[in-house]
């Protein structure tokens, strides 16, 4: 087409003002331009000193494809640019990091320069343009082209016509995430190692990995974690964040309510491990050289006496289900079944209200020489033993304790009697409550 002035009109093409925009763009803008103005803003043209490869002959064009090869790191086009921010690692800032023109509200898209102006995803879209011809393209914040890693892409004039469409833009470089510690600007903001996941200041700081708003409500707990500049952030340490909500008086999940839909389970807070030995005072013969008749017998138990449950006595039995097999202590101090020795065994468990407790049931599998059971609350203050709970040598016992059990804490003690030289034993006692195993609580602490 040959241009004879500003209102001579072109033929006809697809788009009706495909002609007004090429005489604009040639009319507008001449072959030795450094700078491109477009909706207001000046993008600068390429660096100082850049090999290129001259091959645009089109107006407008906002700089060609670096020839060092600088932009080979990206072989398809990205319009999302999802790059990362200046984040809590990147020191501040309020701009678009992530190849959107936060700088430049969103517009009609202008002819030929290179540049997604309406924000939908494609570059100088309906534009015509003469085919063959090539432009300098960046799907990004125009102003971050040339900054870090970036780099511009290119695109080609395709059709067989007078005029042709822009193709989709190749080869750009847009921001990415900044990676610590490499000392490059992947997000092409001019600062390196500045991404989300890097430190931006040494020291030790605050820190907390759980759901928004947890944090102080519950048992969660911030944490403290390490921090050295340009580097990933250390672990967060000691933090305590939700878990499985159980019934042990306290708000594991941090949504701010007690044992909701909780699961009982034993060891409560008040212990780390499910159970807790106590060795008691150790042997003594019964007075007055009195003898029972049978191993276990009910009678010796006045003799013993439960350790409060705070005693310093209390140690760590790890096992759920308890297995305790030690030498006799009455070996030559004791004639058999004319003393004893007490070893205690205690757990606990809560029970929230409005939770139905249908069974409670205490099982032992093997005594030597025998145990009772005894429940504690608010209730039973001092202690209550159910008949049926009493294992004997050589056998056990398996007593459902459910009409003792209350709304709130309960505690479970064993008490083992030895009465005569040889051993000490209670093998598999367990307890299910409903018909289901009573699992080991989570501590209170980090976890």
């Amino acid at each position: 087409m040959v241009l004879q002035s500003a209102t001579v009109m072109p033929k006809p093409t697809p788009h009706p003002l495909a002609a007004l925009c090429l005489v604009g763009a040639l009319l507008g803008c001449s072959a030795g331009e450094e700078d491109v103005v477009a909706g207001g803003n000046t993008f600068p043209g390429d660096d100082a000193g850049a090999s290129f490869d001259s091959t645009s002959t089109q107006h407008g064009d906002i700089g060609p494809l670096p020839s060092d090869g600088s932009a080979s790191r990206v072989d398809a086009v990205s319009t999302t640019g999802d790059g990362g921010g200046l984040g809590d690692g990147g020191g501040g800032g309020g701009g678009s990091d992530a190849g959107g023109r936060a700088d430049v509200p969103a517009g009609p898209e202008q002819c030929n320069n290179g540049l997604d102006d309406n924000r939908d995803g494609r570059i100088d879209e309906n534009c015509p343009c003469t085919p063959g011809t090539t432009q300098g393209c960046f799907p990004g914040e125009a102003a971050r082209a040339m900054t870090g890693l970036c780099r511009r892409g290119q695109q080609r004039c395709e059709g067989a016509g007078e005029f042709g469409m822009w193709s989709a833009c190749e080869g750009a470089v847009v921001p990415a995430a900044d990676v610590c510690n490499n000392g490059l600007d992947e997000d092409c903001n001019g600062r390196t190692d500045d991404g989300p996941d890097c430190c931006a200041i040494a020291g030790e700081g605050s820190c907390y990995t759980g759901p928004a708003g947890t944090s102080g409500v519950g048992i969660c707990r911030a944490g403290r974690r390490v921090c050295v500049a340009g580097m990933p952030p250390g672990p967060c340490m000691n933090e305590i964040t939700p878990r499985v909500e159980s019934c042990n008086g306290i708000d594991d999940n941090c949504n701010g309510t007690i044992d909701e839909g909780c699961v009982p389970c034993v060891g409560d807070s008040a212990g780390a491990t499910p159970w807790q030995i106590h060795l008691g005072a150790g042997p003594t013969c019964f007075p007055n050289g009195r003898t029972f008749s049978q191993h276990g017998d009910p009678g010796e138990y006045q003799y013993a006496s439960i350790p409060a449950e705070t005693d310093r006595g209390w140690a760590a039995h790890a096992p759920t289900r308890i297995s305790f097999d030690d030498p006799s202590t009455l070996c030559g101090v004791c004639e058999c079944r004319q003393g004893a020795d007490f070893t205690y065994f205690q757990t606990s468990f809560y029970i929230p209200p409005g939770y139905t407790v249908s069974s409670l049931v205490v099982s032992i599998e093997n005594v030597d020489d025998g145990v009772n059971v005894a429940v504690f609350n608010s209730r039973h203050p001092n202690g209550a033993v159910d008949p049926g709970s009493f294992a004997y040598l050589g056998g056990g016992s398996t007593a459902d304790l459910a009409r003792y059990v209350i709304a709130g804490r309960n505690r479970i003690v064993l008490t083992h009697v030895d009465d005569c030289c040889m051993v000490r034993r209670i093998a598999g006692a367990t307890i299910r409550l409903n018909g289901m195993p009573l699992t080991q609580c989570l501590p209170a602490g980090p976890g």
